[in-house]
């Protein structure tokens, strides 16, 4: 209100309606909320659950009527194994009712977090039901379903969303990931000879076609592909841990070793990258150290 006062000296309190006070106020709890939120999301990347558990307990104050922030702090405590909490919160929310997409999704995350798959797809499901327009949402269902190690109905999915999307490559890349995945390599074959052409300035296809050829055999064309998605894209953790699989396939222990390093600098608990170097220190006898990384 001081900031607006300062533009326009000639009005005063007296002068502003009760509305557009009110409207003013508004705005700066949801800018409070908000913050609330980010600080809250922050901590959980940073596993810094105390810190998180604080700011959404302090949103769902300021949101007595909402469920998001009560939702976010059942996550929090799932997080810590507080299962007993956790499930005392969650059952308000459904008590509630548990209705936006969003909240929805946050649902969906909980009961994964909490082993729950049948709950977990049933609330992914509704949400890409209440906005089947949001191309996110879909995305995270065929995720899901990647984690939870069902494949084929992943892939099932991702057929009709590329029936529904056919110019959408993302779809696509993920199919032919989930084809090699069940190691169904004529159709991932198939998809990636069509991806070759609109995707070849993407990280993610070399990527792929990196992990096709691992598949194969072929571990000088996967080095190649691999190569080429890291100069693309270095941040990529998996290309390097694939790399260092094509590397220590073909006989080539140090650039394996280098690369599963890279990795795990990166990407320190890349669980893959670990059991890797371990294998590879083991092989060479040195097993206090196979056993500290194992």
């Amino acid at each position: 209100l001081k900031y607006r006062y300062q533009r326009d000296k000639s009005k005063t309190e007296i002068d502003y309606p009760l509305a557009e006070l009110i409207e003013l106020l508004l705005q700066w709890r949801r800018l409070v909320i908000n913050r609330l939120y980010h600080s809250g999301d922050l901590a959980m990347l940073q596993t810094e659950f105390k810190t998180a558990e604080a700011a959404y307990e302090k949103a769902a104050a300021l949101l007595p009527a909402q469920i998001r922030p009560r939702l976010k702090l059942a996550i929090c405590f799932q997080e810590q194994k507080k299962a007993f909490e956790a499930e005392k919160i969650i059952t308000l929310c459904r008590t509630q009712g548990i209705k936006t997409p969003m909240d929805l999704m946050l649902a969906a995350d909980y009961y994964a977090l909490a082993g729950d798959d049948t709950r977990a797809e049933r609330y992914l499901l509704m949400a890409v039901d209440s906005d089947p327009g949001d191309l996110e949402f879909k995305t995270r269902l065929c995720l899901f379903y990647r984690v939870a190690g069902k494949l084929e109905k992943a892939a099932a999915y991702l057929k009709k969303l590329i029936a529904e999307y056919p110019e959408n490559t993302g779809f696509k890349m993920m199919l032919a990931d989930f084809y090699l995945a069940i190691e169904d390599m004529a159709g991932a074959e198939k998809l990636l000879d069509q991806l070759a052409q609109a995707s070849r300035d993407a990280p993610g296809y070399h990527l792929l076609m990196g992990k096709f050829w691992l598949f194969k055999g072929g571990y000088s064309h996967a080095e190649s592909y691999l190569k080429t998605a890291l100069d693309k894209d270095y941040g990529l953790v998996s290309a390097h841990y694939l790399l260092g699989v094509a590397y220590f396939a073909g006989g080539q222990s140090k650039l394996a070793e280098t690369a599963f390093l890279r990795a795990l600098m990166l990407a320190p608990d890349h669980v893959e990258s670990i059991f890797a170097m371990a294998a590879l220190i083991y092989k060479r006898e040195d097993y206090g150290l196979a056993d500290q990384f194992a």
